[in-house]
């Protein structure tokens, strides 16, 4: 696999400041266009903002190639004038691109305030030290060398080209500069971004009966924050319920359809039944009738009214999944037993009324 980063690199890869003088530049990586690209150089040894009248543009350049000029006139190579430097003086070269950004530069001999002074115009654009890749102090060369100073890595200052005077071999791409990527580089495809097409999953709460006094419905509650969802982009799909919290069934079985959606529009669903059962019984309706709890809804005490001559055994709380919350014993209770709810969850709760031979539901609400 191609590894991330620039698949390629252009960077003055070595220099001559003895006669003749010479530098190089080098596409490492794969070809590329360089065309509205300009090359730079210095022209003055005491005034770092003196630019050599020449110019050159930059055009295609092959994969590991290089291009290079030299002042030695005639040659077919010529920079086109004479370039200004000598191992006692100073110099730059800086590669600008077709906007005018600065693409590599090399300083040498220059202090570090001086390069940070840098204010020059290249091919109409201005360019300044603040502009510039390189860092710090100028390199080093200072020794007379009749062959070249070469690259050898890219940290942009004059660690680059520390090694000292070396065999040149310009026109050929060096081997050693330590810029590129080992193995072999191929352009990278371009990427098809999908939509995540993969379809949550939810589970749904186990199914559950209810009962009812005779001729009333049952409410259905929020089921949502009972039921699981999961999914491999969405961290919470948003969950659903056909029916609504809040519908009104019969007896009989109602089925609960409950949808997880996630972000990218896939659903998932999963169902369960609620069935609702009348409470039976001889004097069932009479007994439900003339047994009262209240206030309803509550904000956390009951009271419960018998006002039948049957003996109460107990009163049984449970959830709408028919959890048992609380049980209260009613045996030698009177005409109005109190009890507390406050423990309770906002929520609706169911209260079984037990007698010794049947018994009744109320539903309750606690705010």
């Amino acid at each position: 696999e191609t590894p991330p980063g620039p698949l390629s690199q252009l960077k003055i890869s070595e220099i001559r400041i003895d006669t003749p003088d010479t530098f190089e530049l080098q596409n490492v990586g794969l070809a590329a266009d360089y065309t509205g690209y300009t090359v730079a150089v210095s022209d003055d040894y005491s005034n770092i903002n003196i630019v050599n009248s020449i110019t050159q543009p930059l055009g295609a350049m092959g994969a590991d190639s290089v291009v290079f000029w030299d002042d030695s006139s005639g040659s077919g190579q010529y920079w086109g004038n004479n370039l200004f430097w000598s191992s006692s003086g100073t110099g730059w070269v800086i590669v600008i691109d077709a906007s005018g950004n600065v693409v590599d530069s090399l300083f040498w001999n220059w202090s570090a305030a001086a390069i940070s002074g840098l204010n020059v115009t290249i091919n109409g654009f201005n360019v300044t030290g603040a502009d510039l890749d390189w860092t710090g102090i100028g390199a080093s060369f200072v020794s007379a060398c009749g062959d070249s100073f070469r690259r050898h890595d890219d940290t942009d200052s004059a660690a680059d080209w520390a090694v000292g005077c070396e065999a040149a071999d310009f026109g050929v791409p060096n081997a050693d500069i330590n810029l590129g990527f080992s193995g072999c580089l191929g352009d990278r495809s371009p990427a098809t971004a999908s939509i995540d097409s993969i379809d949550p999953t939810i589970t749904c709460p186990p199914d559950e009966t209810v009962t009812v006094n005779p001729g009333e419905q049952f409410t259905i509650p929020d089921y949502t924050a009972l039921a699981t969802a999961a999914d491999n982009c969405t961290t919470s799909p948003i969950i659903t319920q056909d029916p609504v919290a809040g519908t009104m069934v019969g007896v009989g079985v109602t089925v609960i359809t409950m949808t997880a959606t996630d972000e990218a529009g896939n659903d998932a669903t999963c169902t369960f039944e609620v069935t609702v059962d009348e409470v039976l019984g001889v004097g069932d309706s009479e007994l439900s009738n003339y047994i009262v709890l209240y206030p309803n809804p509550t904000q956390g005490s009951l009271t419960l009214v018998n006002r039948t001559t049957t003996e109460l055994l107990s009163a049984v709380i449970t959830d709408v999944n028919g959890r048992i919350i609380k049980t209260v014993d009613l045996s030698n209770s009177g005409m109005n037993t109190e009890f507390s709810v406050d423990a309770l969850a906002t929520g609706m709760y169911f209260v079984q009324i037990n007698t010794a031979s049947t018994s009744i539901v109320k539903r309750i609400v606690k705010q």
